[in-house]
């Protein structure tokens, strides 16, 4: 026991990057460099905005844009790899993103490669201790929509989490205790008050139930942790939020179900805030990618949901079940309870509505043409001069020819902007809807080469 202190004492003040029992393992863990590659593309475009209303002044002018991308893929550091020795009891590692990139901008300025922390650990028997992460003290099991329907709470800091994991047990096994202070000894004014939570992972049924529970709390109440305390904790008492969450793969993992739940006590808004978050994906080849997601909100007291279905697959959306043909369509509402409980002559159902899609054309030579277009819509948008509300439209067209692998030269008109999805009245008024010379549109060609 006191050789294993030892190692990890000193590990600890090196901050190695990998440490093992045997020779075997360490070279297993050293970072080797994959094949560089470097891509990115150029573009020439010209436009034109005819502005906004019947007096409308229009803009126009050229715009040149660059970028580029030069990646360095190091194996045992990428954030993808497993960069553990898996037959070392004992070790140490940092784990990085994956390897260096450099972009340039514009012009001939080069930015150098970079690098982005994820985390440290040190491993022994099974048992691990985070170094210079510290650990999150929230839990985020809700929120599918995306539309703030989630619990915010929780609260961060500096520390460490302490645990075993071990991937032989239940399918996968982890559960750690979270130390965490509001700042280090050195910050003047966020320092000695704590806090603490816990971590437990388990897949009871491999692919068929996973389960994720968390609890946070801080020793004092919320209003001394200053602004590292979320503000839907009172502040004269104790912060306290936990969750759980349930996912399960089914028909060959094509389904996803999760299921979620995010509760606070002491919330500002209620002695005990709560949310609940379902959602539902299906994604196959032949067949396409649906969404489904649901959210309510015990601190709204309202609930929302969302909608999609394309036919576009794949991690990068790369596939399609009709070759050459892309369709994205999607709709989502909010605020259905305060809806339905007072409606009003001047307000209408929050809905967002959309509806993108191309056609790839192949031509001889290698070559091709992809018309393409795109139109959305939301409710509650009130033209000046009107009593009630009514949709911003707004829709785009366009058409690409390839004449070459690496070229593209395109036509567009874009006429009006929809924003506000999922947000309050106010922010839908922020559209430029294509109607009643709110925006007279854009028409912009470009040419973009590709490497």
């Amino acid at each position: 026991m006191k050789k294993i202190l030892s190692i990890l004492m000193i590990l600890v003040l090196v901050g190695g990057f990998a440490f093992a029992q045997e020779e075997e393992a360490a070279a297993a863990s050293a970072c080797k460099i994959g094949a560089i590659s470097l891509s990115g593309s150029a573009s020439l475009e010209w436009g034109i905005d005819l502005g906004s209303g019947k007096n409308a002044t229009a803009t126009h002018g050229f715009k040149n844009t660059s970028s580029a991308s030069l990646k360095i893929p190091i194996s045992g550091l990428d954030e993808d790899a497993k960069v553990t020795p898996t037959d070392a009891d004992v070790y140490a590692f940092i784990k990085v993103k994956t390897g260096g990139t450099a972009k340039w901008a514009g012009g001939t300025a080069l930015t150098a490669p970079s690098a982005s922390f994820v985390g440290s650990k040190i491993v022994a028997y099974h048992a691990y201790m985070t170094i210079a992460d510290a650990p999150a003290m929230t839990t985020g099991n809700t929120d599918k929509t995306g539309f703030g329907y989630g619990v915010s709470a929780g609260f961060k800091g500096m520390g460490t989490k302490i645990g075993y994991a071990r991937e032989d047990i239940l399918g996968g096994f982890d559960f750690g205790l979270k130390f965490v202070s509001n700042g280090a000894w050195d910050n003047a004014a966020m320092n000695s008050k704590y806090g603490l939570g816990f971590d437990a992972d388990i897949s009871p049924v491999v692919d068929y139930l996973t389960i994720n529970t968390g609890f946070n709390m801080t020793f004092d109440n919320a209003g001394v942790y200053g602004n590292t305390v979320d503000a839907n904790h009172k502040v004269t008492e104790k912060a306290v939020g936990f969750g759980l969450g349930l996912t399960s793969k089914l028909l060959e993992k094509t389904l996803v179900l999760g299921l979620g739940f995010d509760g606070v006590v002491n919330g500002a808004a209620h002695d005990f805030d709560y949310a609940i978050g379902f959602d539902a994906d299906y994604e196959k080849a032949n067949i396409g990618h649906a969404h489904f997601a649901f959210d309510y909100s015990g601190v709204k007291e309202d609930m929302a949901v969302s909608m999609s279905y394309s036919t576009l697959t794949g991690r990068n959306g790369d596939t399609t079940v009709v070759d050459g043909l892309g369709l994205t369509f999607k709709m989502s509402m909010w605020d259905l309870l305060t809806f339905s409980k007072a409606p009003t002559p001047n307000r209408m159902l929050p809905m967002y509505v959309s509806l993108n899609g191309f056609y790839k054309i192949p031509l001889p030579a290698e070559m091709s043409i992809t018309p393409k277009f795109g139109v959305e819509a939301i409710s509650n948008y009130l033209y000046a001069g009107d009593t009630k509300p009514s949709f911003a439209v707004a829709y785009n067209i366009g058409v690409d020819f390839d004449p070459l692998s690496n070229l593209t030269i395109g036509l567009s008109w874009k006429h009006g902007s929809v924003t506000g999805e999922g947000k309050a009245d106010a922010v839908v008024q922020t559209s430029k809807p294509c109607m009643k010379n709110v925006h007279n549109g854009t028409f912009v060609m470009s040419a973009t080469v590709g490497f």
